[in-house]
């Protein structure tokens, strides 16, 4: 499933210098934000994907990698003793 949202730039309505606002767009209608007027700018798609297996393993890697690390540190520190009973 992919996620996706038309975005539009806020720009100064003193430094627009696209086109007049047209039918069936938004590019150029006027926008106020924060008690100040804008223009929009030009159409900017954002969308997602789900993604890959690769790139989760490589996500979770890179931020759970040193916490391996670290507890393999603590198993072989010899302030812990491995010991095993059967």
């Amino acid at each position: 499933m992919d996620a996706g949202a038309d975005c539009y730039l806020l720009i100064p309505a003193d430094e627009y210098r696209g086109p007049e606002p047209a039918q069936y767009t938004y590019e150029g209608r006027e926008a106020h934000d924060r008690g100040k007027l804008f223009k929009l700018g030009p159409k900017v798609v954002l969308k997602a994907t789900k993604a890959r297996v690769e790139e989760w393993r490589k996500m979770l890697r890179t931020m759970y990698g040193h916490q391996h690390t670290q507890s393999l540190r603590k198993l072989k520190s010899p302030s812990t003793p491995l010991t095993w009973t059967m």
